[in-house]
């Protein structure tokens, strides 16, 4: 599964420092750099539903979780979803 999102609209006048991409039910967690706007997930399980939250950080604190719920199947690394990440 390849996540991709862009940068929120507003950020409170402070520059995002990293997201974290996040699947409670894998207890997956992942931080990534504020220039990087996708993740490739694998070895996600056939016709599982997993949701992903997405986060932005900056110095005045996390924004709400955009999510995504989906279902996988047999392309499940092949597929793609956008996340909206709002600050």
């Amino acid at each position: 599964m390849i996540f991709y999102w862009r940068p929120p609209t507003s950020n409170g006048g402070s520059p995002i420092t990293h997201y974290t991409l996040a699947c409670a039910a894998l207890s997956f967690s992942v931080d990534l750099s504020a220039n990087v706007a996708t993740y490739t997930k694998t070895g996600l399980t056939d016709k599982i539903n997993y949701t992903f939250t997405l986060t932005a950080t900056n110095a005045i604190g996390t924004s709400p979780a955009a999510d995504t719920r989906f279902g996988s199947s047999n392309t499940a690394d092949r597929k793609s979803t956008r996340l909206n990440s709002s600050h």
